[in-house]
């Protein structure tokens, strides 16, 4: 028993010092981001349009662009790993019983003028990774 407690305070004390800060890191200020995208909507309508069962019918609301940046996660030392643009966006579409599901968040991630990636409600993107695990993207006020 004496050999089981002091395995259990030698493992604790050991894993203690892998303890992560929990500390994401930002960009610094002033960094500069670039120039706001020249958002395509129709770019972006047909990219999420073929997922949809009525892409014809289906309501989109576009937000402005807002700079973004992107750690490395928790686990991997929550480094600055990307900084850019990001356009929030909403879309309303129509399910197999032909009834509207309310409208679902999504996130179209820019390079410039150049559309990376869309994060959605079903985890599609890198908007949607868990901070602790794996990348993490966040809104820079």
């Amino acid at each position: 028993m004496k050999r089981v407690a002091a395995s259990v305070c030698i493992g604790t004390f050991l894993l203690s010092g892998c303890q992560s800060t929990g500390a994401f890191q930002t960009p610094e200020l002033g960094h500069d981001y670039g120039a706001p995208p020249v958002v395509n909507e129709l770019v972006i309508k047909q990219y999420i349009g073929s997922s949809l069962k009525d892409e014809e019918t289906a309501r989109y609301q576009f937000n402005l662009p807002v700079r973004t940046y992107c750690n490395s996660g928790i686990l991997n030392g929550g480094k600055v790993i990307w900084t850019g643009w990001s356009v929030p966006f909403s879309v309303n579409a129509k399910n197999s019983y032909g009834a509207y599901v309310g409208y679902k968040p999504y996130i179209a991630r820019y390079q410039g003028d150049a559309l990376l990636d869309i994060s959605g409600p079903d985890g599609v993107g890198t908007f949607d990774y868990s901070p602790k695990l794996g990348m993490g993207c966040f809104f820079d006020d």
